[in-house]
């Protein structure tokens, strides 16, 4: 889910690639009944989060 709302969602499958700009509102879900497997890579050792408190 992405958007200021987390409203968005975006689809995709084997072999697609996303991209989440930096400091970008996101959330994984995985709403179907099969397992998701994915790689993550970032630019920091670290993974920074910053909790997000809906209106």
């Amino acid at each position: 889910m992405v958007g200021e709302d987390l409203t968005k969602a975006i689809e995709f499958g084997p072999g697609d690639f996303i991209y989440v700009p930096q400091n970008a509102l996101h959330q994984p879900v995985n709403d179907g009944n099969e397992v998701v497997e994915f790689i993550v890579a970032r630019n920091s050792p670290v993974e920074e989060v910053e909790e997000y408190e809906g209106d």
